[in-house]
């Protein structure tokens, strides 16, 4: 640890060092509203170039600046910058970043077109994802709209599914974002929001992209692959896959009560069958009496988690996995966009992904 901060993380730096002696250092990068998941880390990474992985989010560039202090590099030493998805705690002192450093940009092919923008609803679209495009767009309306979602006129690297950069093998894993990627990096790898140890990253709805993605772009990303929970799923099977001999690098929570809590691609596992028994779980308060979307979060959630979070939110973070069991037909929708439980159909928790 080469500086030590809070019980959470912020404003700590620690270096690591990979099997192949390439070192990478940790950077806890505080949010500026209150977080229970801490800063969002940064990874600056020497190899063949010095790569930074994310930035943080918009006005802490000062504090990033000065974290990087502790190693041997100072921002303008920055040879190129990876961002692993289109959230503003990621990246929403890009600006500020590029202008000082000049370092080549690589992303998601998607990610210039995704940038703060809430996805569109599909055409025909079920009551869930009629609703969560909605969220979405009132969302983006009240906490974006002082974010530039333009990048800046700057060198952009479009990167997929088994791109290397030098030493860092890219793996893209839809599902929380369409733009969300996972870096190898020896015996690490670094999930962004992907994979995060003690909660449950959120999964995306079957929406489909904004109008700001160009058409060939959407013509060569089917929306199918990169919205939707059964796409997360598939993504977290991704990691699984690669076995158990790496260390993953999150976007939050590397730091709990001042401890570094290690996981494995393991955790890939958990967070599948975590999201399985939440939809199953879901299928078994709805009663064979149609029901709104919002009488099935109250039912599912206990009274005072629904005040505190207040129902839309409620509703959000369940909205995956109803759609999930529409897709899927355990759930039907009647005319008036209320849902009934398909009675002859077993929830598979083993499926077939």
């Amino acid at each position: 640890m080469l500086r030590e901060g809070d019980s959470s993380g912020n404003l700590t730096v620690l270096k690591l060092t990979s099997q192949s002696g390439i070192s990478i250092w940790a950077l806890g990068v505080p949010q500026l509203s209150p977080s229970k998941v801490g800063p969002t880390w940064c990874y600056l990474v020497e190899s063949d170039d010095v790569t930074l992985i994310d930035c943080g989010e918009a006005i802490s560039s000062e504090i990033l600046i000065s974290l990087l202090s502790e190693t041997p590099f100072r921002l303008q030493d920055v040879d190129q910058l990876l961002v692993t998805h289109s959230h503003s705690d990621h990246d929403g002192n890009l600006q500020d970043i590029l202008r000082i450093s000049n370092a080549d940009l690589f992303g998601h092919p998607l990610y210039p077109y995704l940038r703060y923008r809430p996805a569109s609803r599909p055409e025909p679209a079920n009551t869930i994802q009629k609703w969560m495009a909605h969220y979405q767009q009132t969302v983006s309306e009240r906490l974006t709209p002082h974010l530039d979602q333009t990048l800046p006129d700057h060198n952009y690297n479009p990167i997929i599914n088994g791109h290397e950069i030098g030493k860092l093998k890219i793996i893209e894993t839809p599902g929380h974002t369409p733009d969300s990627l996972c870096i190898v990096i020896d015996n690490f790898i670094i999930t962004g929001d992907h994979i995060l140890p003690y909660i449950t990253s959120g999964a995306s709805v079957r929406l489909v992209f904004p109008q700001s993605v160009p058409r060939l772009v959407a013509a060569n990303h089917p929306t199918a692959e990169y919205y939707g929970l059964s796409t997360y799923l598939q993504s977290l099977k991704r990691i699984e896959s690669l076995g158990q001999d790496y260390a993953l690098l999150p976007g939050h929570l590397l730091i709990v009560r001042g401890r570094i809590r290690w996981q494995s691609p393991r955790r890939a596992r958990q967070l599948l069958n975590a999201h399985l028994t939440r939809a199953e779980n879901i299928l078994e308060v709805v009663t064979d009496t149609p029901a709104k979307i919002e009488d099935i979060a109250k039912r599912y959630f206990h009274p005072r988690l629904i005040e505190e979070r207040g129902i839309d939110r409620s509703v959000a973070s369940i909205a995956p996995h109803i759609d999930f069991l529409i897709q899927h037909l355990y759930l039907t929708e009647v005319q008036d966009g209320r849902l009934f439980k398909q009675k002859s159909k077993q929830f598979n928790s083993q499926f077939d992904l």
